[in-house]
């Protein structure tokens, strides 16, 4: 990810780059990514920002997200945000584990969907080229506003929110009966 950063940055030199946090994980991860990065040659984007805690204003106020695949596809679809899904794992366990995986698509918004919305980079199709390419299709106006709409769409598929309320007044429906 931090490589399709340099590369974007290079291109786009206005695009600002922010890392979220996912619960569990601490910035001394990112800190050695950055800095194996750097002795690998990379030229980073200077003003990287880190955030810990805070994903979902970060999702709110970003224009496009590189999103591990997960539950966070799932909340980036919610919230809205146009994002790429990827997913890298040892070659051993893909090899051994793909075949046994018999669905069109891995991220959660794409399987609610039931159509790709954001694109799936999984394995050997995770490069930072590909993000790259990806995540400045997504900043082009026309393709962030269709996908915010397939979105929305999505999500309308989820139906209405307080599913547990309305599930424990059913419950009390039968109970009184």
């Amino acid at each position: 990810m931090l490589e399709a950063a340099a590369l974007l940055s290079r291109k786009e030199p206005s695009i600002r780059f922010l890392i979220a946090l996912a619960a569990g994980r601490n910035e001394n991860e990112v800190e050695g990514a950055r800095k194996s990065a750097q002795l690998a040659g990379l030229d980073l984007p200077p003003d990287i920002i880190v955030v810990k805690d805070e994903t979902h204003d970060a999702l709110k106020a970003a224009d496009a997200a590189a999103i591990a695949s997960g539950t966070a596809t799932l909340e980036a679809g919610i919230i809205g945000t146009p994002m790429a899904i990827v997913y890298k794992t040892s070659a051993i366990n893909y090899k051994l584990v793909r075949p046994l995986i018999k669905i069109d698509h891995f991220g959660l918004i794409n399987l609610i969907a039931g159509k790709r919305i954001a694109a799936e980079m999984i394995q050997d199709e995770f490069t930072p080229e590909s993000l790259a390419v990806e995540l400045r299709g997504l900043l082009e106006p026309e393709t962030n506003a269709r996908v915010r709409r397939d979105l929305r769409e999505a999500v309308e598929k989820l139906g209405e929110g307080g599913a547990s309320k309305r599930a424990a007044a059913a419950i009390l429906r039968l109970l009184r009966k």
